[in-house]
């Protein structure tokens, strides 16, 4: 019988009583054909060991870059609220400025503020110019500016004047940059 695995096998069947030298040699090609096949069979292993690795790392990293996503997904969604957030303030701003100014061009005012500045009985000029000092200029009316600062607000307002009574060439002038 021939010898178990993990020991020594002799150089030739031969010489094993009763087997002829052509038997020897087809058991010798034999037992090379099935260590080559046992060398195949561990590389395949290895191979697929290999790709089994490197498919576990692909679907970790897809699951990361998933799970990024869908964190900067959430993180965009609250900056787009929050973008909303100041566009719907900078809108009610620029509503509230307008309509203030349309008030004060009309000489109407809200809850009688500037009326109260100014006087209640006084002009739409007057609560133009004490609504300038009292908001921009953070004074408690013009007299209380001294005579070349107010000549000069005058001359200015004057200015002021002159330019909303021009019609506007083309909406670029009237429309600040960006908008």
């Amino acid at each position: 019988s021939p010898p178990p695995d993990g020991e020594a096998r002799p150089a030739t069947v031969a010489a094993w009583p009763g087997h002829s030298a052509e038997g020897a040699r087809q058991v010798e090609a034999l037992q090379r054909q099935g260590q080559a096949l046992q060398l195949r069979v561990a590389a395949e292993r290895q191979c697929v060991t290999r790709e089994q690795h490197i498919t576990a790392r692909m679907w970790l990293e897809k699951s990361r870059a998933e799970e990024a996503a869908a964190e900067h997904a959430a993180r965009a969604e609250e900056l787009q609220g929050v973008i909303a957030q100041w566009e719907a303030w900078h809108a009610s701003q620029r509503r509230q400025q307008r309509q203030r100014r349309q008030m004060l061009l009309q000489g109407k005012t809200s809850e009688g503020a500037v009326s109260w500045r100014a006087g209640a009985g006084s002009s739409p000029p007057d609560r133009l110019v004490a609504s300038l000092c009292t908001d921009v200029l953070g004074l408690a009316g013009a007299g209380s500016l001294p005579d070349d600062s107010r000549a000069r607000l005058a001359d200015l307002l004057i200015q002021a004047a002159d330019i909303v009574r021009e019609r506007p060439r083309d909406a670029a002038q009237v429309r600040p940059p960006g908008l």
